[in-house]
C-alpha cells in the first residue's frame, strides 16, 4: 500500500486481524488455566496496539505528510517490536498447553496402570479363593468315604462336618459374586479413563489447532 497508493493491499491485513480475533475467541472458550488467560489477554492487547500501528501508518501515508511521515512511523520498528512479542506469546501458550497434555496423558497412563493392576488382582483373588474352595470339597469327599469305611458310628459327626463346610463354601461362592461384581466395576472405571482420556486429547488438539490458526494467521498478518 506504501509503495503502490492502492488500498486492494489493506484488504488482506483486515481480513488476517478478522481471522485473529475469531481465533482469540475460540481460544478463550477452550482454554481455562488463570495463568493462559492472561497471555491471552497480553496477546490481546499486543494485537491491538499493532493493529493501532498500521491504522496510524495509513493515516499518515494519506495525510498530508504522505509516504515520508509513514515511513518515519515504520521505521521506529515498533511494528516489529509488537510482531516479536505477540510470536514469543504464542510460543509460550503452545508450550504450556503441550506440557499440560503431555502430563494429562501421563496420569491417564498411571490411573490404566493402576486400574489393570487391581482388575488382575481381583481375578487372581478370585481363582484362589475357587480352588481353595474345591479344595475343601475334595477333602470333605475324601474325609466322608474315609469314615464310612471305619465307623458307621461316625456318619453323625461326618454330616454335621459336610454342613459346616457347605455354609463355607457358599460364603465362598458368595465372595467370588462379590469379586466378580468389583471386576465389573473396575472395567466399568477403565473404560471411563479411557474415554476421558480421549476427550481431553480431543480438546487439546482442538487447542493446539485454534493456536497453529493464530500463528499462521499472525504470519498472514506480518507478511
Amino acid at each position: 500500500h506504501l509503495l503502490s497508493g492502492s488500498r486492494t493491499y489493506i484488504g488482506t491485513g483486515e481480513g488476517a486481524a478478522a481471522d485473529m480475533h475469531r481465533s482469540l475467541a475460540a481460544a478463550r472458550r477452550l482454554l481455562t488455566d488463570p495463568g493462559e488467560q492472561a497471555r491471552l489477554d497480553t496477546l490481546a492487547t499486543v494485537i491491538s496496539e499493532r493493529l493501532a500501528e498500521l491504522d496510524s501508518v495509513t493515516r499518515a501515508y494519506e495525510g498530508p505528510g504522505g509516504l515520508a511521515a509513514a515511513g518515519a512511523i515504520v521505521r521506529s520498528d515498533r511494528g516489529q517490536e509488537l510482531m516479536f512479542k505477540a510470536r514469543e506469546l504464542i510460543a509460550r501458550i503452545v508450550g504450556m498447553e503441550r506440557d499440560r497434555l503431555a502430563r494429562r496423558q501421563e496420569h491417564e497412563r498411571r490411573l490404566t496402570i493402576i486400574t489393570v493392576a487391581s482388575v488382575f488382582a481381583a481375578i487372581l483373588l478370585a481363582g484362589i479363593l475357587s480352588l481353595l474352595a474345591t479344595t475343601m470339597f475334595n477333602g470333605a469327599l475324601t474325609s466322608r468315604e474315609k469314615a464310612a469305611r471305619r465307623r458307621q458310628e461316625a456318619l453323625a459327626e461326618l454330616e454335621h462336618a459336610n454342613s459346616d463346610l457347605a455354609e463355607q463354601a457358599s460364603e465362598m461362592e458368595a465372595q467370588t459374586v462379590e469379586l466378580e461384581q468389583a471386576n465389573d466395576e473396575l472395567r466399568i472405571v477403565s473404560e471411563d479413563l479411557a474415554s476421558q482420556t480421549a476427550a481431553a486429547e480431543r480438546a487439546s488438539a482442538r487447542v493446539l489447532n485454534v493456536l497453529d490458526s493464530m500463528s499462521d494467521a499472525y504470519i498472514a498478518f506480518d507478511h
